[in-house]
């Protein structure tokens, strides 16, 4: 908007900067502001990059496979395509003006520069909105199976030593006094329940984040045939997400 005002107040005719004219959107005219990219876009970015890239990847390595089975894109460009992402690390991914300081964007431009015969239908019909969706739904069954495993070994823990301790007298405390003579069994036996239900909470959890938003498109789906069922497998789910707006 300043370049805009400026070149308006000026009465200048000079054509948009290059890199302004290299923006991956046709729906964006010009990059974001410095205080935009700077407090904003390139901490997120960091932040994708060390939680979401691997999961990217992922995503990428399915959908290409999916457009290879359209039509969409030839054997030979899906092959090197599939080479630079798979050889692609956080230190090849800089934020920058033409990528909007987005790392889905970032890959995409890195990629193209270096197959330079990818098909202009490699990308076609997609959303950034469900890709990100799947990346973060995938990021978070990762933490909620780490947090899974961390709980199930505290409950066997406190459920083996509650077995050990059944006859160890222990003080039980209520408003900060002793209230009645428990057992350290008995005291462990309640931490182990504990995990134990929380367990299940997880477990609940996982089924929702076990389905696959790919397809969903920006809210009401996408366009060509897609097989959701594939992708889903492909990146781990259980099924997909039924209704692409929640998704």
């Amino acid at each position: 908007r300043a370049w805009r005002r400026s070149r308006r107040s000026r009465g200048s005719t000079t054509a948009m900067p290059d890199h302004d004219r290299e923006l991956p959107t046709g729906r964006i005219a010009v990059p974001p502001s410095q205080l935009i990219d700077e407090t904003i876009l390139r901490p997120q970015f960091a932040w994708d990059a060390e939680h979401l890239l691997e999961h990217y990847r992922s995503i990428e390595l399915a959908l290409l496979r999916e457009h290879e089975r359209l039509g969409l894109c030839d054997a030979g460009a899906a092959t090197a395509i599939r080479r630079e992402l798979v050889k692609l690390t956080a230190a090849d991914l800089e934020p920058a003006p033409h990528n909007l300081s987005d790392l889905l964007f970032a890959i995409e431009r890195h990629v193209l520069a270096r197959v330079r015969d990818a098909p202009p239908t490699w990308h076609v019909d997609r959303s950034r909105n469900d890709v990100q969706a799947c990346a973060h739904a995938m990021l978070a069954r990762a933490l909620a199976l780490d947090a899974a495993d961390s709980t199930a070994d505290v409950a066997l823990v406190a459920a083996e030593r509650s077995a050990a301790l059944a006859d160890a007298v222990l003080p039980g405390f209520t408003h900060r006094q002793p209230a009645q003579v428990i057992t350290a069994g008995f005291y462990l036996a309640a931490v182990a329940y504990t995990f134990a239900y929380a367990l299940e909470r997880l477990a609940s959890l996982l089924i929702h984040l076990n389905r696959c938003p790919l397809g969903a498109g920006a809210m009401s789906g996408l366009e060509l045939p897609w097989d959701r069922d594939a992708l889903a497998r492909a990146l781990g789910f259980d099924s997909v997400e039924p209704n692409a707006l929640r998704a």
